[in-house]
């Protein structure tokens, strides 16, 4: 009996200082830093943004094409990809899944600081990645960051994938939603050529082609059999060198050979340039 119960409290202590991890762990995670958030908050679990929007909150203005997206990691988490996506008005999280500008960002687990501090802003670590913004033209539409925690910790067991709590791959039962998610949206104004709707099956009609995209940014992580929306566990891998992403050689023999050149340190792809009004504030590309 004595034996059991000091099992017991071996047990209890150990899942005691696991609590306490993760109540570390997930404190707080990533925002937007360019364009402005709608809310300076880094652990906006709730989405699809966090946060309400804010109608008092002028929209950034982005042109149509390329355009750097900045944000920020306030505490570090291994195996946490990001995607940026643009909803034409809607603040449905189904809104969001039909514009998605980039996905299966890798994050940033090699050369970069690990020991941020939550309440000191200034050691919080910036990423930087240039987009394509759709030809739309809208008052107020809205950009969003998700970051998506994917290891066993934050729920997502070895062998298993997650999507996106309120998009269609969950709404179907499909895909279980991801337990973790961190949320962050900015109000944009777009100045393109094709109108767009706030309702969220209009905005369908504007083309948002993320095959297309990735060939034109010269993303190198789109040869690796992903599906869009759906994060497997500690998947999306991929070393940050220069603040851009690169990927391992190893990973994946089949880019070509202009893919091959920059990954291996030529000129920066086109994903890594620094272009529009966020370029400023975008970590230095070296």
């Amino acid at each position: 009996m004595t034996m059991h119960r000091n099992k017991c409290q071996v047990f209890l202590g150990w899942f005691a200082l696991l609590l306490l991890m993760c109540a570390d762990l997930v404190w707080c995670h990533a925002r937007l830093v360019c364009p402005p958030p709608r809310s300076p908050d880094t652990g906006a679990k709730f989405g699809p943004c966090g946060h309400e929007d804010d109608p008092t909150m002028e929209a950034f203005a982005l042109e149509p094409g390329l355009q750097t997206i900045v944000w920020e990691e306030s505490i570090y988490h291994f195996a946490a990809p990001a995607r940026l996506a643009l909803s034409y008005g809607g603040d449905d999280a189904d809104s969001f899944e039909g514009c998605v500008l980039l996905d299966h960002i890798p994050h940033g687990d090699t050369g970069l600081p690990k020991n941020m501090s939550f309440t000191d802003e200034s050691t919080y670590v910036r990423y930087g990645i240039t987009v394509k913004i759709p030809d739309v033209s809208c008052d107020r539409c809205h950009l969003q960051l998700i970051s998506a925690m994917t290891d066993f910790i934050h729920g997502v067991p070895p062998g298993t994938d997650c999507s996106l709590s309120g998009e269609s791959l969950v709404l179907s039962g499909e895909k279980v939603a991801c337990p973790a998610v961190y949320h962050s949206c900015a109000p944009v104004t777009i100045k393109g050529t094709n109108l767009s709707s706030s309702s969220s099956s209009s905005s369908s009609s504007v083309e948002c082609d993320l095959a297309a995209t990735d060939e034109e940014l010269q993303w190198p992580f789109s040869d690796l059999n992903q599906q869009v929306g759906v994060y497997k566990f500690e998947g999306d891998e991929g070393n940050w060198t220069g603040n851009f992403p690169h990927v391992n050689m190893n990973m994946n023999m089949s880019l070509n050979d202009g893919r091959r050149a920059q990954a291996q340190g030529g000129p920066p792809p086109v994903y890594a340039q620094r272009v529009g009004p966020c370029a400023d504030q975008a970590p230095a590309v070296v």
